[in-house]
């Protein structure tokens, strides 16, 4: 598992119900994050120049 699950599984032992994570939209960290049960609550957008 790695570590980052078992943190999230400690703080639901803690009694936390909430977690939050951020990645590019198609991007193997979405992906992961999804495969691991968060789900996509809003898109934001992001303007920088170039």
């Amino acid at each position: 598992m790695p570590s980052e699950m078992g943190f999230i599984l400690r703080t639901l032992d803690q009694g936390c119900d909430l977690a939050t994570m951020s990645a590019l939209p198609g991007s193997p960290s979405q992906r992961n994050a999804q495969r691991n049960g968060f789900h996509i609550a809003y898109t934001r957008t992001k303007w920088m120049r170039g």
